[in-house]
Formats: C-alpha cells, structure tokens, sequence
C-alpha cells in the first residue's frame, strides 16, 4: 500500500487484446436483464466491472482508489455492488467489484470476478474439464458451467436469433440451456398437450406461443415456417424398460414419434439448413428390433438415434439416453468426467450416492428414487423437488415456472420429463452459428403486360400514377372501421390481479425525464389514457428500456415503454385458431410469383398501438408507471384529451395510473389479433 492507494495483482497486462499468453475462461450471465460475458481467472486478485455497463443506481462502497499491478499505473474506478445473475432465471447475486476500462479486462469479458469472490461463494476451476463449481448461491443450490473462451460466446451473441420449433415440449426448458450459452432465441413455438405444464413453459420462457396442443393433429397440416433449430421430445413411456406394458411403435407413443418425424421432414423442406434434436428413453429390450424404425424417419437429414449416458456428458446421473441430431455425431463429443451431485446440490443436502438414480417423472413410486442426507441431521429421505431441479442442473423453480400456483405434484412430473441441463449443454455447445443466407436480385424495369400470372386488377393498379392510386384506396377505404381487440378472461378467473405498489419498477433518475417525455408522447398518440385506480384495474408493471440514440420530438433519449402482461396472458383466452391461422413471412413469399424480381419492405412505425382495443377491455391493461405520474404535470386541457377519467377525478388522485387504448406490445394476443 502506498499512501492512500492500495495495491493488487492482476494476471493481464493492457495489451492483452494482442496477448499470446493464457486466456480466461467465460461464461453467460446477466446484469440488468441484459447477456453479459463473465470472466473468472486464478490470477485476478479482484473483481472488474466494465464502465460501459455500469449504473449509477449500483450501491457505492466506501474505499480507497485501487491501483493494478500488471497495469502500469492504471488505477481502478468505484467499488461498486454489481448485482448479477450466474444462469437465466437464477436469484440475483450481488458481488463486489472495481469499476474498469474496458481495457483493462480481458478481452471479449464484461465482468471478472476475482479470486477473492470466488474464495467467497466457494468457487472451483477445473482446469481439465473446462468447469466452474459454485457451491454458496443466494438460492441455496450449487451452480455448475461449463467454461468457454469470450471468443465463442460472443459468436452465439452476436448471431441472428433462433428461430424454435418445440414438439411435445413440456416445459420448454431448453429456452434457459440455449440462453445460457449465448443465443438469442427469435421466436419459440411449442405444442404442449398439457395445460398446466404450458403454464410452466410460459414462466420458464414468456415469450413462447403455443401453436397447437394436439402433436398428431398439428402433423396433418402444412407448415410453411421456417426454423433453424427443432426439437422433439415426444413421451417415452411405451418404450421404456421401466413400463412392463410397453408396446413400442404400435403405442400413443410410437404415433406420436412418427408424427413429430413428419413435421420435422416438412421443416427441413422449408429450410434444409434447420438443427434438430431428437430425444427419448433407452429402448426396452424387448423392442430392441425396432431401432430400425425409429430410425427411418430421420435418417434423410442425416441423423440416426444413438445411445448417450448423461455421465459421460458431465451429468451426475447414469442416465441413458436415445438422442437423435444432425448437430453432431454424439459419439464424438468430448467426454467429461462425471459430476460429484453435491456440487448441484450446494447447501441444499448431501447426495447419499455418488451416482444419481435417474430422475423420473413418475416420483416416488419409481423402483430407485433419489436419496440424500440432511446437512443438520443427517437423516436420510427422498429427494425434494428443489432439489431434484438442481440434479439435474435447473435453477430452483423450474418445474413451477417460477410461480406459486403449480401442486408439488405437477412439478414432479416437469422435472422428470426435462431434459437434463448438462447432458443437452454439451450437444447445443456444438452448434455454430449459422451464415446469412444472402442472395442478389436482378433489378430491372419489366412491363406489366409482360407479367406472367398477374391479375387484370393488379395491371390497372401497376398503370396508375402514385396520385391515382392513392385516390383510388381513398374511395376504398370509406365507411371502413379497423377491428378492436376486446380481452377476455378465461371462466376460472375472477378476481383481478395487481402488483403491489413495493414491487412496482424503479426508473434510474437519469432516464425519469425520457420515460416522462415518452408517456406524454404514447398519451398524445392514443396510445395511452390517464385513469385513477379502481379495484376492478389488472393492475402490472410498466417499465422503460433506453434506445441508446435521442427521439426527435423529445429530444431526450429514445425510450421503449413495456409492460409486463405475464399474469394477464396466463389468465386470459382467445380462439386458438388465430395462432395455428396467423400468416408468417415465409407463409406469405409462397404466394409471391415466382418471376417476381425485387421487393419492398416496410417498417411500421408503433404498429400494434395503432390498433385500438374495446372500452370494456381497457381496465384489464392498467399498468402502473416506471414513473410517478400526477395530476400536477399536466394541463387542464391536456387531462381532458388523455384522461378517461374526470378532470376532478384525476386531480383528486394521489397518484395515476395509465391504461392501453392502444394494444400494447408483451400482450400475448397481440401478435395474433394484429396478424
């Protein structure tokens, strides 16, 4: 220490962008709901923060400056408490580290934690296996990641996202394995037959749809989406050695194989580039001549099942799997030492066998359940199921999707029937980001008499000026009114469901006059209307997301208004054709002419608030603002055009609450109603 400035060590000099010298290994994390990258070394004595990423809402810590051996004479920024998640959809952890240049970290890491972090929450590197242990989270359970270099996250970062077809997907809990490795998911559609484990995948992944419930008659339809990853999960029990009764392909669960193979085969002809991946149960052995059959199927995309053990995948179960994929020849991925089950269990309890029983969904009236060992007591019993998630490498509420209202029982049966993490990591860690497909058009003037296939209208239209046309759909357009969307609620619900104003958002005092000026922007729009509270108000969250460039009409900095609807979408109903009817982009192309030679594309500015929802349906879209918003701020002319409420009304309120007239993104049904 010299002075007031204190002195650590650091294992990478500024110039390790050009360095040759050991490289750190990395992993996925999140910090303010975004991906970062987060380091962890054996030399880096303390942790580092990138400046860019930083917030000024971070609590402060009192100390003095830090200068970095291995820096030349850099000194380090504040002590901050960096609050972080360690996986998607894990509780938040809080650790202590400098504010840096981006220079001064590693290259391609936001966050680096150092040594004396991990001595904390009992961190381990095992350099062989490219892992890091985490045995004390805040969650209770141990973490376990697999390490990979900055270079091949920030690949999957920065790819286009994925475009996900989940069949017979029960919770859908790959979406966290694919998150937690770096990818950013575009689009995830699931067909789930169970209600209740819906619910689990929309918690586990709000923005899934679910297209369709039935597999068998979801498979005697057409698909003209395209998808660059499907997966396949279809139920297991009638191969089994487990069942006495099975019965192979001749069961529920043979069609149901067959016909997840059949929508695969029209998936790979939309796109043959796609990935897929396949799974099920080690075959009975009294079905053991019909892996043939199983196997036809998928062989035109060039993938045939293979047995895997999850041991040798790095899982802590013997758990032997069938797997099915074109993302790689399985029997080539490098295998890892098995995982000690007490580094998932954590602080939990104390696995009694070093090898884990597989975990079924059937509970407790499997032949070899689960046991493990009270820390306290020591007394011996089955497995809970907080800690059978963390066998099996989830975040503690998985099987619940993170909500209150799934019976014990139900997440029995989630757990048992998920894919186990670590297994299916190491497959989805293969798969390389896929190139843009580009392709050049000619562009030249063609006569519309010259059109093969185009209609007498469309000729008359193509001859036409701007002006003309313009006039044209004018007259059209006449006595036209655009439908509005009116919520309904399924029948089972009847109370409405309001957030408590203690866990209500907390907009940054440096974004407060953005998300101001933005909210009189939507009410000046349409967009929004003013109300005072009501006990009948679905009552959610509203927050606001920087855009990182300044609105011209507010000339403050760009900001995305977005409400949290997820307690809204589980509660309400709408006919389920308009998700299996909903035109895509790909579906649309086939009924463009195949002379056609150049297009256009256009970017409809606040698209789904232009549409209006009904009077009757606005109380169901009340949100509470990432703001205080009163009376006292506006005019009394302007509360007479934003308010729905009285001008007295409103300035008798402490406090205001908003209300969509618009239809709001994050509403499930909005896609749908708008398409």
């Amino acid at each position: 220490m010299h002075g007031d400035v204190h002195q650590a060590s650091i294992s990478f000099p500024a110039s390790s962008a050009s360095s040759e010298g050991r490289k750190v290994r990395a992993f996925v994390g999140w910090i303010g709901g975004h991906k970062v990258v987060i380091g962890v070394d054996t030399y880096a004595e303390v942790s580092l923060i990138n400046k860019n990423i930083s917030s000024e809402t971070w609590e402060r810590l009192s100390s003095a400056p830090l200068k970095m051996a291995g820096l030349g004479s850099a000194t380090m920024g504040d002590r901050v408490v960096v609050p972080v998640k360690l996986r998607t959809q894990e509780v938040t952890e809080h650790i202590k580290a400098r504010v840096s240049d981006p220079k001064h970290l590693p290259p391609g890491v936001d966050f680096l934690i150092g040594t004396k972090d991990q001595k904390e929450m009992r961190m381990k590197i095992y350099q062989g296996n490219d892992r890091l242990e985490i045995k004390k989270t805040k969650s209770g359970r141990g973490i376990v990641i697999d390490l990979e270099t900055p270079k091949t996250i920030r690949a999957r970062m920065a790819a286009r996202g994925l475009r996900v077809l989940d069949l017979a997907s029960g919770s859908s809990a790959p979406a966290l394995i694919l998150q937690d490795l770096g990818w950013t998911i575009d689009k995830w559609i699931a067909c789930e037959l169970d209600s209740e484990t819906r619910q689990v995948a929309e918690g586990i992944y709000p923005k899934i749809k679910h297209a369709c419930n039935d597999l068998l008659k979801m498979a005697k339809t057409t698909s003209s989406g395209s998808y660059d990853l499907v997966l396949s999960a279809t139920p297991c029990k009638g191969f089994s050695n487990a069942n006495d009764n099975a019965t192979g392909m001749d069961s529920k669960d043979g069609e149901l194989l067959k016909a997840a193979a059949s929508i695969i085969k029209q998936v790979m002809k939309n796109n043959p580039r796609a990935r897929l991946l396949v799974e099920n149960v080690a075959l009975n052995k009294k079905f053991a001549h019909q892996a043939e059959q199983q196997d036809a199927p998928f062989k035109h995309v060039g993938a045939v099942f293979r047995p895997v053990k999850a041991s040798d995948n790095g899982a802590s179960q013997i758990r032997t799997r069938r797997i099915a994929t074109n993302i790689v020849d399985v029997r080539e991925i490098e295998k890892k030492d098995q995982l000690d089950p007490n580094a998932l269990l954590g602080e939990l309890s104390t696995a009694r066998d070093r090898d884990t029983p597989c975990i079924m969904a059937a509970g407790k009236i499997i032949r070899e359940p689960v046991i493990v060992k009270e820390n306290d007591s020591r007394r011996r019993r089955p497995a809970e199921n907080n800690e059978k998630e963390a066998l099996q490498g989830y975040p503690i509420g998985m099987s619940r999707g993170f909500r209150e209202d799934i019976p014990e029982s139900k997440r029995t049966k989630v757990i048992g029937n998920a894919w186990n993490y670590h297994q299916m990591c190491a497959i989805f860690r293969q798969m390389k980001p896929l190139p843009e497909q580009t392709e050049s058009y000619s562009m030249h003037a063609v006569r519309a008499e010259e059109l093969e296939g185009i209609s007498n209208k469309e000729k008359m239209l193509l001859k036409m000026t701007f002006e003309e046309r313009a006039e044209y759909f004018a007259k059209r357009m006449q006595g036209f009114e655009l439908a509005k969307l009116k919520v309904t609620l399924k029948d089972v619900q009847t109370v409405p469901w309001q957030i408590p104003q203690s866990t209500r958002m907390n907009t940054p005092s440096g974004r407060k006059d953005a998300a101001v000026a933005e909210i009189k922007l939507r009410l000046k729009r349409g967009h929004l209307k003013l109300v005072k509270y009501r006990r009948k108000q679905w009552i959610v969250a509203m927050f606001c997301k920087g855009k990182t460039r300044i609105n011209p009409e507010t000339k403050l900095e760009a900001t995305r208004l977005l409400t949290d609807f997820r307690k809204l979408n589980s509660a309400s109903d709408w006919p389920k054709q308009w998700n299996e009817y909903c035109p895509t982009i790909e579906g649309i192309k086939t009924a463009i002419p195949n002379n056609a030679k150049w297009f256009a594309s256009e970017d409809i500015s606040d698209a789904y608030e232009g549409a209006q929802v009904t009077d009757d349906s606005r109380h169901y879209l009340t949100a509470a603002p990432p703001v205080p918003i009163k009376a006292s701020m506006f005019t009394d002319e302007e509360l007479r055009a934003y308010g729905a409420d009285s001008i007295e009304a409103l300035r008798e309120a402490e406090d205001l609450l908003v209300e969509w007239s618009g239809m709001p993104q994050g509403l499930a049904v909005s896609a749908t109603f708008f398409s």
